[in-house]
């Protein structure tokens, strides 16, 4: 049985355990900071994690900022949401990112990228000219035309312009630690027992093998890795396969893919339907 903490007079009770809840959080599915609050104002919430009700007469956390945005106290504080550290006292522009540019602007059409330590110039729609038979050092995607993107003015390093714009440092709802965007993994994949490949790592997202350009997490004791691809997809997503009104959701339990009835660790679910 639980042990509780009652106001007789104001008919007010807290669980023992809900007594230590943080009062202020950060999560990597929302930029601003979350304060806990007994309740709140009247309005239509669904929880930012679950994608559940949130009933406003009980405890849950709601964005500082005055985002239309509110998360279940148990959901918010999950291992897999939560970092685990309370914001309380601590101010928040000594925590706030520093924006780090993926690279510098040389003139109107090139640039120094960070991965890449020659000048890279920019080519729009239609002139694919010599590459053809390229490939994005990013998503090892094939270059065709119509595609903008940069290539190397010294060697054959190219990148699709999307990818050669993706933040450094990025906040990404399937991991609770911010990642850092690195032209190849720290750590290489092993194949058992002993067999390392170089450069090949295993992205979380989509559960599948990949090279190229890769988030990791920046928390020592973590290991986490993103493909590009999957760190590209938002939280919600509208995807051509369903309905522009039913958008889909993170899931972070296992689900059967309903166009290859695969099934992921993380899925996507719509809430309307």
């Amino acid at each position: 049985m639980d042990h509780v903490y009652a106001c007789h007079p104001c008919n007010y009770m807290v669980h023992e355990t809900c007594i230590y809840i943080p009062r202020i959080i950060r999560i990597t599915r929302h930029p601003h900071r979350l304060s806990f609050t007994p309740s709140l104002s009247p309005g239509d919430f669904s929880c930012g994690v679950c994608r559940k009700t949130v009933d406003i007469n009980y405890g849950q956390y709601f964005c500082t900022k005055g985002c239309h945005y509110a998360i279940h106290s148990k959901c918010a504080t999950r291992e897999d949401v939560w970092d685990g550290i309370d914001l309380e006292g601590v101010p928040e522009e000594s925590i706030e990112d520093e924006d780090i540019k993926p690279f510098v602007k040389i003139d109107e059409d090139t640039i120094k990228h960070f991965s890449h330590d020659h000048h890279m110039k920019l080519h729009n729609n239609g002139t694919i000219g010599d590459h053809e038979s390229m490939f994005c050092d990013a998503c090892i995607l094939p270059i065709v035309p119509l595609d903008c993107f940069f290539s190397c003015m010294q060697c054959k390093f190219v990148l699709h312009e999307a990818w050669a714009c993706f933040p450094r440092k990025k906040y990404h709802p399937l991991h609770n630690h911010p990642l850092v965007l690195l032209p190849s993994p720290s750590e290489f994949y092993v194949f058992p027992p002993d067999f390392c490949v170089e450069g090949m790592f295993k992205c979380k997202g989509c559960d599948q093998l990949g090279c190229g350009f890769v988030y990791e997490c920046t928390n020592e004791d973590c290991v986490f890795e993103l493909d590009v691809r999957c760190a590209s997809i938002t939280d919600p997503l509208v995807h051509e396969c369903h309905r522009r009104d039913h958008p889909l959701f993170i899931n972070m339990t296992k689900g059967e893919c309903m166009r290859c009835k695969s099934i992921y660790n993380s899925s996507f679910f719509p809430r309307m339907c």
